[in-house]
């Protein structure tokens, strides 16, 4: 009996080891198969993605990335326009706060003109006559 034994063991460790020569060459083969398979259904998912975005007139990222860098040199271009134009102004702004900073000369009459003045202008003021009233 031990040598039937012995036997089957040997039939059993021989069909296992086959075995799993076997369903290692299966496995590898399914895992092929399943990246295989997610890559095509990857690239008709992104295709049919596409295709709707551009029905529905969706920009791409890259679109959208070139408009961003184009709008971004405009504004430098702009920038460096206005530059110039900004330093003039500044100096003008600079120019018209110094002579606001410096008040008009008054001219400082005698206080004897002043009261002189207004003397003349009271008799004069006094002088007039009323016009007379004109019958109807």
């Amino acid at each position: 009996m031990s040598e039937a034994l012995q036997n089957y063991v040997t039939l059993v460790s021989g069909l296992t080891r086959g075995s799993m020569e076997r369903f290692t060459k299966l496995a590898e083969e399914v895992l092929q198969a399943s990246k295989a398979n997610r890559e095509l259904v990857e690239n008709l998912f992104l295709t049919e993605v596409e295709r709707a975005a551009g029905r529905l007139g969706f920009a791409r990222a890259e679109e959208v990335q070139s408009l961003r860098d184009e709008i971004a040199d405009l504004r430098a271009s702009i920038v460096a326009l206005k530059a110039p134009a900004a330093a003039t102004a500044a100096r003008r702004a600079a120019a018209s706060t110094k002579n606001a900073a410096k008040p008009p000369a008054a001219k400082r009459t005698p206080a004897k003109t002043t009261a002189a003045k207004t003397t003349a202008a009271k008799k004069t003021v006094a002088r007039k006559t009323p016009a007379k009233k004109v019958a109807e």
